[in-house]
């Protein structure tokens, strides 16, 4: 699920440049970024399970908040977890 990867990177990019982390950021812009990780939301708010979105929403805020890197690679863990069980992978 492509839309999922795209939404991985784009939030661990933002949360990259949020936290401060801005030496390897290279030439993205951040609200490139933003339009990427919407694009990987509409596909996973369109073809998964309420449970898996929501923990796709809840990545997304963590990255954007940025204030807790344990609490944003838990969700990331919580997204990516529920994804799998629903592709079956």
């Amino acid at each position: 699920m492509s839309g999922a990867a795209e939404m991985v990177s784009a939030g661990t990019s933002i949360f990259e440049f949020r936290s401060g982390s801005r030496a390897w950021v290279g030439s993205f812009e951040p609200s490139e970024w933003q339009a990427q990780l919407q694009r990987g939301r509409a596909v996973v708010h369109t073809l998964c399970s309420e449970e898996t979105r929501e923990h796709a929403n809840a990545y997304v805020k963590a990255c954007w908040r940025a204030d807790d890197e344990e609490a944003s690679i838990r969700a990331l863990q919580a997204f990516t977890a529920a994804l799998r069980r629903e592709i079956g992978s």
